[in-house]
């Protein structure tokens, strides 16, 4: 496995409480290579910043595989290395972590 990151079988579904679920994301597969600049597009309502949050870890209601990997083969986790992620909504942007 070369890639930078790998996802597999990832799903997300939200519903209305004792509603029906709906799925809003569902990706069979992703590699993204190191090193590599990556768009995601697509109309309002697709699932991009579900797929952002999702691979910052801020997404919890997810299931599925999301690997990390900087070393040909993927062998060592990535550590240290830079990530940009700029959230649709700043109240979001540290909902799971503390400053300190």
């Amino acid at each position: 496995m070369a890639a930078g990151m790998q996802l597999r079988q990832v799903v997300v579904s939200r519903g209305a409480p004792g509603g029906r679920p709906q799925r809003i994301l569902d990706v069979a597969a992703c590699d993204i290579a190191p090193g590599s600049r990556v768009a995601i597009m697509g109309p309002g309502g697709a699932g991009k910043s579900t797929f952002a949050r999702v691979i910052a870890r801020l997404e919890h209601d997810s299931v599925g595989s999301v690997q990390w990997y900087i070393a040909p083969g993927g062998a060592a986790p990535l550590i240290g290395r830079p990530v940009v992620f700029v959230p649709q909504r700043a109240d979001t942007a540290m909902s799971c972590n503390t400053v300190r």
